[in-house]
């Protein structure tokens, strides 16, 4: 599983992929990726500005349903919505498949579901669009190079994305918004550009975002704080200003918060792994 996880693995390879066309926009990457472990590993994925939906093609592992609560759950293909707390995996074996990241707008029309039901969850792909999940496993498995598996990808996903309503323009809008601002604005400017009551736009943006504006925000800030950290290129004090946060005492709670370290501890890891708890 490799939900946001910067490291090479110490056996296997990873593929990346950015569609283009119709797609760009909803499809934030793909990443193929094999991976062999001999022995249990466990890690702590933290959250990240999208919806992640992996399709494994051998070995299950396991993953905390509710990320931060409760014992892991056995799963192959599944989805992640926003979460606000680190996701504890543990695999072994052969893992093989390929990591989709998708804006929650795109994600709602894919899946035929409100972002709200899958906001801080873990769940099988199978809950979520019945066997459909397993016939799309199967058409990436039968491909015979990476890049057939991406373009396999881009017809299934554009299939179901046509077949779609298509996100509301309000929280398509505001959700491009909010990622141009890297989470650094304020509510009330986002009801102003959204020209909604904020009650309205609460409503719209928890349905097809899954969470409200506001924590949103809060995910895709620290997002943005994590990336600047791990290029190591600044100091801590000059990130907190950047990404908008009162001072650096704030940045350290809100990474306390979504992922369980400092971001000293960030910062001195660079783009390594950060296993957040133990």
């Amino acid at each position: 599983m490799l939900l946001g996880v910067r490291d090479a693995p110490l056996d296997g390879l990873r593929v990346e992929h950015r569609p283009a066309g119709p797609l760009a926009g909803a499809v934030l990457g793909y990443r193929g990726y094999r991976e062999l472990a001999s022995v249990a590993r466990d890690r702590w994925e933290t959250p990240a500005g999208d919806v992640i939906l992996v399709l494994g093609l051998r070995d299950p592992f396991l993953a905390q349903q509710r990320p931060g609560i409760g014992p892991t759950t056995r799963f192959r293909s599944f989805v992640v919505g926003l979460h606000e707390q680190p996701l504890r995996t543990r695999y072994e074996g052969l893992q093989v498949g390929v990591q989709v990241r998708l804006t929650p707008p795109a994600a709602a029309v894919l899946l035929g579901v409100g972002m709200h039901e899958l906001a801080n969850r873990v769940v099988d792909l199978a809950d979520l669009v019945g066997g459909a999940g397993e016939r799309w496993a199967a058409r990436v498995a039968s491909a015979e190079s990476w890049q057939q598996r991406f373009d396999v990808l881009d017809m299934v996903i554009g299939e179901r994305v046509r077949a779609g309503d298509g996100p509301s323009s309000v929280a398509h809008r505001i959700w491009a918004a909010l990622r141009r601002a890297g989470g650094a604005v304020r509510v009330e400017d986002l009801v102003a550009e959204a020209g909604c009551s904020h009650r309205h736009l609460v409503e719209v943006f928890r349905r097809e975002v899954g969470l409200t504006p506001k924590r949103a925000a809060r995910v895709v800030r620290y997002e943005r704080a994590a990336r600047l950290l791990r290029a190591r290129q600044t100091t801590l004090a000059a990130v907190a200003a950047e990404c908008g946060y009162c001072d650096q005492p704030h940045l350290t709670r809100e990474f306390r918060r979504f992922s369980g370290v400092t971001p000293a501890a960030v910062h001195h890891a660079g783009s390594g792994q950060i296993s957040t708890r133990r």
